[in-house]
């Protein structure tokens, strides 16, 4: 569960992260203090990273930082 502390730090599953993105996007590109496993929702690879893109309106779902990248070039992650 993504818990929103102050204007940019946010707190899931215990772990402090630091927001780095803008609200534009529906995924907010975190990094956490150790690097976390997960899967990534779009290239559907087993990942191991500080860097993890959370989408704010579903916190399971998660980007690798090459992902989110290349979402963000072709325009597939803006809201609205």
């Amino acid at each position: 569960m993504l818990l929103r502390i102050s204007y940019n730090v946010f707190k899931l599953v215990g772990r402090d992260l630091m927001v780095k993105s803008d609200d534009l996007k529906k995924f907010k590109m975190v990094r956490a203090i150790k690097a976390e496993e997960f899967n990534c929702s779009r290239c559907l690879k087993h990942k191991k990273s500080k860097n993890i893109a959370i989408n704010i309106n579903n916190p399971n779902e998660k980007l690798c930082n090459g992902c989110y990248g290349e979402a963000l070039l072709k325009k597939e992650i803006i809201n609205g």
